[in-house]
């Protein structure tokens, strides 16, 4: 199985998501949108595992998220990695409430890196909206849009919850699939 640690972006902000993803489309940018149903902030990538570690993944993560409480996010800015210069993925950065969501995914990573998972060097919380494709047109497009949507405010959601998913690839997009979840409580 291929699997990622996740918090799924909230429902009532994904339509939000769709109208900025709208502008990237009607930039020209030659870029891969995230489907709305896969938007979510990707807190570990996993790779393959089996049940055994499936398992130990499980413990790893009630562990990490153990007594924490339920938190509020504020999303919003659109900036790209690994430069806006040299975009390959555009995303909407975290504001109120960074702190607390870098503090649990270090938490998640610690706890991770226990059973045998490298250590993230840094892990900026993000949401990405779309995957740059190599070569692609309308850099220029794109500047002017991340500079035009750099403070764009998008709203606030709730993180109460962390969850193992599985990712199947398919010629069209990713096919996601929840496998467990820890509530913070």
């Amino acid at each position: 199985m291929r699997l990622f640690v996740a918090v799924p972006a909230a429902e009532e902000l994904k339509e939000r998501v769709a109208k900025v993803q709208d502008e990237i489309r009607k930039a020209g940018v030659d870029a891969k949108l995230v489907e709305k149903e896969n938007l979510h902030f990707t807190v570990k990538f996993l790779g393959e595992a089996n049940e055994e570690k499936m398992t130990k993944i499980k413990n790893a993560l009630e562990k990490a998220c153990g007594d924490r409480k339920p938190f509020d996010i504020a999303i919003s800015g659109v900036s790209a990695f690994p430069s806006k210069d040299y975009a390959r993925a555009i995303w909407l950065s975290v504001g109120e409430g960074f702190g607390e969501f870098e503090s649990l995914i270090k938490d998640i990573d610690e706890e991770l890196s226990k059973i045998g998972y490298e250590k993230d060097r840094t892990h900026v919380p993000h949401l990405t909206l779309a995957r740059v494709r190599p070569g692609g047109r309308n850099k220029s497009g794109l500047l002017k849009l991340m500079e035009a949507l750099e403070k764009k405010e998008i709203g606030k959601m709730k993180v109460n919850e962390i969850k193992i998913m599985k990712s199947t690839l398919s010629r069209t997009c990713p096919l996601y699939e929840e496998l467990y979840c820890v509530k913070l409580r």
